[in-house]
């Protein structure tokens, strides 16, 4: 029986990181791939969802989830992907329906800061705070904010209570992929 594990997925403009990560929470593998934006958003998804099917096989597990960070901006309830400035090609791309289909898992789409700032709060310098603020400065400036351990752009669709992370133990962090590995809760926002 193959071990089940969480994808991180960590899209830039230059580079994209990948990562599994068990349900203990252990690193599996992680790999970066160039992003290559002129070959398109259909061919990068192609890209990404081939290598994350090579580190399954090599690492012999199984992947049963997916989280996704990306530039803004992005329509998170139709899973698409709507023209981020670093990202030619991807008006409107339906990025969670691609991995869905190609993993038949649960995918979460997430801004990239709000998951490199998730990340933080679980592993990084944020770990033990209940409100994080996370700026990044690569190929576009982003910012990404917990409060109370909340992502502010999640609050009106979760479901957790003031004194719960609504995030716990579940991300595999910034500086390998920053686009998280929600393995526990992708379910509740699918």
């Amino acid at each position: 029986m193959m071990e089940k594990v969480a994808a991180g997925i960590d899209i830039g403009g230059t580079k994209i990181a990948l990562a599994l990560e068990t349900l203990e929470g252990e690193k599996a593998v992680s790999r970066r791939i160039p992003t290559r934006v002129e070959i398109g958003a259909q061919a990068i998804a192609r890209n990404i969802a081939r290598t994350l099917a090579e580190m399954a096989e090599q690492s012999q597990t199984e992947i049963i989830s997916i989280g996704i960070g990306c530039p803004s901006p992005l329509d998170i309830e139709k899973g698409l992907v709507m023209s981020p400035s670093n990202l030619r090609d991807w008006d409107r791309f339906p990025i969670v329906r691609f991995f869905e289909e190609r993993f038949n898992a649960p995918v979460v789409l997430e801004n990239d800061a709000n998951t490199a700032a998730l990340g933080e709060f679980v592993y990084g310098a944020g770990r033990g705070y209940k409100n994080v603020v996370y700026i990044t400065v690569s190929t576009g400036i982003g910012g990404g904010s917990l409060l109370t351990a909340k992502f502010i752009t999640v609050l009106r669709r979760a479901r957790a209570n003031s004194d719960t992370p609504l995030f716990s133990s579940t991300a595999y962090a910034a500086t390998a992929a920053q686009s998280a590995v929600w393995k526990r809760f992708a379910p509740e926002f699918i």
